[in-house]
C-alpha cells in the first residue's frame, strides 16, 4: 500500500488536470480492490482496511465503491455507526454532496438502521439541493412510508410534496394510482387525473371507469367483512349454548 500511497501523492499534486484525477480514482479502487481481496482471503485487521478506505474517501468522497467496502468493513455489533457519522461529516456535505451518495446513506439505514433512521435519511436527501428535484427518491420515500405501518400516514403528505417539488414527473403522479390507491380518495384521484390531462401527459386508462370499478371492488369488500364478522357472531353463539348445555 506504500507504494500505491506514493503513486497517490504525486498523482494528487496534479488533480487540476481531469484525465490525471480519474487515473488517481481508478488507482484508488484498485488499492480498494486490493485491501478487500487480503480481508477475505487472508488475515487482516479491521482498522488497517478502515484507514486506508477512509483515506480514499477523504480524496475523492463520491466513490461509492469506497463506501459500498467501508459500509462492509464496519461491524453491525458496534454501538455507533461509523459509517454514518463519516457520511454525514464527510461525504453529505457541500459541494461533495450528490445524488448516488445520498441514495448510498437511504440503503444504509434501511439495510443497518430501522424505520426512522431510514425515513430521516429520506427527509435530509429531499431537503438536500441536490435531490430535491429527483422524482426516484420521492417515490422511494413515498413507498418507505406506505409499506412501513408506522409511517402510513405520512405517506400522502409525502406524495404532495414530491408532487410540488417534482410537477412534472408523471412518474411520482402514478404513485397515487399505485402505491396510495388505497389510501386516495375517489376526489383525490380525480384531482390528480385531472392534473395529467392538463399537462397534457399521456394516461390509457378511462378514469370514470376505473373510479366504478373501485367503488364496486370497495363494496365487494365491504360484504366480504360483513359475512365474515356475521360468521364469526354465530360462531361465538354456538360455543355459547354448547357451554350452557
Amino acid at each position: 500500500m506504500q507504494s500505491i500511497e506514493m503513486a497517490s501523492i504525486e498523482l494528487q499534486a496534479s488533480a487540476s488536470i481531469d484525465k490525471i484525477q480519474a487515473a488517481h480514482e481508478r488507482l484508488l479502487q484498485f488499492a480498494a480492490r486490493l485491501l478487500y481481496f487480503n480481508a477475505m482471503n487472508g488475515p487482516s485487521r479491521r482498522e488497517y482496511t478502515r484507514h486506508w478506505l477512509t483515506n480514499f474517501i477523504d480524496r475523492f468522497p463520491r466513490n461509492t465503491i469506497f463506501l459500498s467496502l467501508l459500509e462492509w468493513s464496519d461491524s453491525s455489533l458496534r454501538v455507533v455507526d461509523e459509517t454514518r457519522s463519516l457520511l454525514y461529516d464527510k461525504v453529505l456535505v457541500g459541494r461533495h454532496d450528490c445524488i448516488g451518495s445520498r441514495i448510498f446513506a437511504i440503503e444504509h439505514e434501511i439495510a443497518r438502521g430501522n424505520v426512522n433512521t431510514a425515513k430521516a435519511a429520506f427527509e435530509h436527501a429531499v431537503m438536500s439541493d441536490e435531490c430535491k428535484n429527483n422524482p426516484q427518491i420521492w417515490i422511494g420515500y413515498i413507498r418507505h412510508c406506505y409499506v412501513n405501518r408506522e409511517l402510513r400516514e405520512k405517506a400522502k403528505d409525502v406524495f404532495y410534496r414530491g408532487l410540488r417539488h417534482c410537477p412534472w414527473s408523471k412518474a411520482v403522479m402514478m404513485e397515487a394510482f399505485g402505491t396510495l390507491v388505497h389510501a386516495m380518495e375517489s376526489n383525490e384521484l380525480k384531482s390528480v387525473f385531472d392534473t395529467m390531462t392538463t399537462k397534457g401527459l399521456r394516461i390509457h386508462v378511462d378514469l370514470e371507469g376505473y373510479l366504478e370499478r373501485r367503488k364496486d371492488e370497495a363494496r365487494e369488500r365491504g360484504d366480504e367483512n360483513k359475512e365474515r364478522r356475521n360468521n364469526k357472531g354465530r360462531e361465538k353463539r354456538r360455543e355459547s349454548k354448547r357451554a350452557v348445555a
